[in-house]
């Protein structure tokens, strides 16, 4: 695992394009760092604990990531879950999961995650820039803020011009305040949100069709019998048509379930970093565009990859036969991977490297 995290943060150095002087690497399953890095710093790791300065950028992934010493430069940090807690002096740009912010930004936050909280005595010198679902905001934000957002929880204070997209805005502590113009959508107009606005207000109302509102549950449900039948077809013409394939995968899993595991979560989790480092650069910004399309279009079709490989291994282990057998099996795990909210993901983290290995020795095969 360790190398696996080495060679992945190596490229990330690679594909960033920027110019590195000095820089350290390091990776573990729980990583310490302990010792003053006087370069840029590349961890990877399950659980990762920065407890000493950083004189230069911070690159982090992980599972369970935390700040709690000084980055001088810039941090950019993909986990699922994020914790700053000192001192980051330029920009940081986080993804994944939920964020908390415990300490003072000397430039940009940007964020896309699921939960993000910035807690009170918190100072961001620049500007905010999140999209997440949930915002809870009770420092300081001394420049602009652009926030889109299921829900957003102010407490604190923005200083300058916010642009906001959302559907409930709340202030419980009576103590949000915005020094700027506020140009906000959402359903419909939120007066508690003009009232602390200091300066102009513009509301646009995001246009949805009462139709589509009162028909929504008709409309979930008619999408999920389309995605069932729609994955049930090509999963069972894809299982039958390359069923030797996918046997010879199911294999690879079986064998390999550990490797599997671990080669999925890091391509899962580092992912996003290798977009965001390719974003800093203007040159690679067409190359992280194609990577973000590649990562979303894995995402589309988790469901149908899913089904076929899980339905492989179970027709493979007891010797299934009988046609109308194998396609109960294919029903059987398209309801699972369709109806459940998040089994595909945890499902990948296995599948992903038992199709890799397959894929390189088909390769190896046509060179023969």
């Amino acid at each position: 695992m360790k190398k696996i995290y080495i060679w992945i943060v190596l490229l990330f150095t690679i594909l960033s394009g920027i110019q590195v002087h000095a820089f350290d690497v390091q990776a573990g399953e729980d990583l310490y760092v302990t010792q003053e890095v006087f370069g840029d710093l590349y961890a990877a790791g399950g659980k990762v604990d920065v407890n000493a300065p950083i004189n230069g950028d911070l690159i982090i992934t992980g599972w369970e990531l935390h700040i709690l010493s000084d980055v001088k430069e810039d941090l950019l940090i993909a986990g699922w879950d994020l914790v700053i807690s000192w001192n980051v002096w330029d920009d940081v740009r986080a993804g994944w999961g939920t964020v908390k912010v415990t300490w003072n930004i000397g430039g940009d936050l940007v964020i896309w995650a699921g939960d993000i909280r910035i807690e009170k005595g918190v100072t961001i010198e620049w500007d905010l820039i999140v999209w997440a679902w949930r915002v809870f905001l009770d420092g300081e934000v001394k420049w602009s803020a652009k926030i889109a957002a299921w829900e957003f929880v102010l407490n604190g204070t923005i200083y300058w011009n916010t642009d906001l997209n959302l559907w409930e805005f709340k202030n419980p502590g009576k103590t949000g305040r915005i020094i700027g113009n506020l140009n906000y959508k959402s359903d419909e107009s939120i007066a508690e949100l003009e009232n602390i606005s200091e300066w102009g207000v513009i509301f646009t109302k995001n246009m949805i069709k009462e139709e589509v509102k009162e028909n929504f549950f008709g409309f979930i449900a008619s999408y999920l019998l389309v995605k069932i039948l729609w994955v049930l077809l090509f999963a069972s013409l894809i299982y039958f048509y390359f069923a030797k394939l996918f046997t010879q995968v199911a294999e690879n899993l079986r064998k390999q379930t550990g490797k599997s595991f671990l080669f999925g979560f890091v391509t899962i989790i580092g992912t996003p970093v290798v977009i965001l480092l390719l974003f800093i650069s203007i040159i690679w910004i067409p190359f992280a565009l194609f990577l973000l399309f590649i990562y979303i279009f894995i995402f589309v079709f988790l469901s149908l990859i899913n089904v076929i490989v899980l339905s492989s291994l179970i027709i493979n282990k007891y010797s299934i036969e009988e046609l109308y057998k194998k396609l109960l099996i294919i029903l059987w795990f398209t309801l699972l991977c369709v109806l459940i909210n998040g089994i595909n993901i945890i499902v990948w983290f296995f599948t992903l490297w038992a199709i890799a290995i397959k894929k390189i020795d088909i390769i190896k095969s046509v060179r023969k």
